[in-house]
């Protein structure tokens, strides 16, 4: 690796694979990277990437081996990949606080097409360095076997900047160890008081997951917003869900749209949203309803529609409304015979907070 002058990315102290730094017209084709002693493919300031064919591999157990960094590069292709390794399979990042921040190299059109992925930890994510940016990343016609989560945006109250625009598609995912779908601005904490809102405050915005398979994982989908910055516009449609054990939970999302989900889960409520604004639920539905506990629950709730939905018979509660700040709740064009209680209201939730309409 290169001296660190000024201007340039902190410098790694444990080598990698390939590293390349401030290159053009990259082409990495057709061989095998075998137990890199840290991250595999490190991209740093590369411009017109393309990555076909290759095949990585680390001990499940290895710590920091990702599989490919592009770190502050554009126009990036990772396409007909073969990873397995002992952290994140393709993980795209953009520089680390203060001094992300005073680089300012936004990492952005990243596509990633017809790769397997896993064992790893995600098997494709953004962050936790997102100090300069991250847009328009496009994941499609994937499959992620064994990883503890399969999408996963991670980032932190001190990085800052934004990750938009981040859309995957076509994707199986089997046996994920814990969340399948994660978006998350708690990496390094998990306080949620309220803080300012400053340079250091992550945005996230318009990311949009659809015609997705999750067959087995710890959680379906978790998705948390800072108190100060909610998660803005975040949308799964066209979702199959079997063998998680809970369901998909929301907190500080403002715009947070699920459609068509088809979801079963073995406790807690399919669909759990948290102080959040602006929810729409569309078709949504499961096979086996657990005993006791809501299909839906939405607590201090700003605004939700929820319609085309059909619950199966035997569920004990449809929707459970709860906390004294919920409001503006919206039901049409459900069909709720097979619920025992169609509605449910709990914690200070009051009955002016819900219409039901034909």
């Amino acid at each position: 690796e290169p001296d660190n002058p000024p201007g340039a990315p902190l410098q790694y102290p444990r080598p990698r694979a390939v590293y390349l730094q401030n290159c053009r017209k990259v082409r990495l084709s057709g061989f095998t990277s075998l137990n890199s002693p840290s991250w595999n493919i490190h991209l740093v300031y590369c411009d017109d990437v393309a990555i076909d064919g290759l095949t990585i591999t680390a001990p499940a157990k290895s710590p920091n081996t990702d599989g490919i960094d592009p770190d502050s590069c554009s126009n990036v292709r990772i396409s007909n990949c073969r990873i397995g390794c002992g952290d994140d399979g393709v993980i795209i990042k953009s520089g680390y606080n203060a001094d992300g921040r005073r680089v300012g190299r936004v990492c952005e059109n990243i596509t990633v097409t017809n790769c397997t992925i896993g064992p790893g930890v995600a098997a494709v994510g953004i962050g936790s360095e997102t100090s300069g940016g991250v847009r328009n990343v496009t994941v499609t016609d994937c499959v992620f076997v064994g990883t503890t989560n399969g999408l996963r945006v991670k980032s932190a109250r001190g990085r800052g900047a934004f990750v938009e625009n981040f859309r995957a598609s076509n994707i199986v995912m089997r046996n994920m160890g814990g969340e399948a779908l994660s978006i998350t601005t708690y990496y390094d904490s998990k306080d949620r008081t309220p803080m300012p809102v400053d340079e250091g405050t992550p945005v996230f915005h318009n990311i949009a997951w659809s015609n997705l398979i999750i067959d087995g994982a710890r959680d379906a989908a978790v998705f948390e917003g800072l108190p100060e910055q909610y998660l803005d516009n975040i949308r799964l449609d066209h979702v199959v869900v079997r063998r998680a054990r809970r369901g998909i939970s929301a907190l500080f999302v403002d715009g947070l749209h699920l459609s068509d989900i088809d979801i079963d889960v073995e406790r807690g409520a399919a669909v759990q949203v948290e102080q959040s604004r602006g929810v729409k639920i569309a078709s949504a539905s499961t096979t086996k309803p657990l005993n006791e506990v809501p299909f839906v629950r939405l607590a201090n709730v700003d605004g939700a529609f929820v319609r085309d939905c059909t619950p199966p018979a035997g569920t004990p509660v449809f929707m459970q409304l709860a906390g004294s700040d919920t409001k503006g709740i919206v039901l049409q064009s459900n069909c709720l015979s097979g619920a025992a209680k169609p509605t449910e209201l709990t914690d200070g939730a009051v009955r002016g907070a819900l219409t039901i309409l034909p």
